[in-house]
């Protein structure tokens, strides 16, 4: 069995607020899709550290969370 190749990445962006870590005019325009964690410019996957131990720590039971194209891995 043969792994199938990478996606190749769309150049058309999301229609939400997204990450776009990574773009690069040539390669990649759009960069990472993932969209706003809120109050910031990045997606959960690309906050430094801080950030997202913040964001993790403040959810509760119930909560909304919004994770639209972000990679989990």
């Amino acid at each position: 069995m043969s792994t199938p190749p990478p996606p190749t990445p769309s150049t058309e962006a999301p229609s939400w607020p997204h990450c776009a870590h990574g773009a690069d005019p040539v390669t990649n325009p759009v960069g990472c899709r993932g969209i706003h964690v809120p109050g910031h410019t990045a997606c959960l996957a690309h906050l430094n550290d801080t950030d997202r131990t913040a964001y993790l720590t403040g959810l509760a039971p119930g909560a909304d969370i919004d994770h639209r194209g972000t990679p989990l891995h």
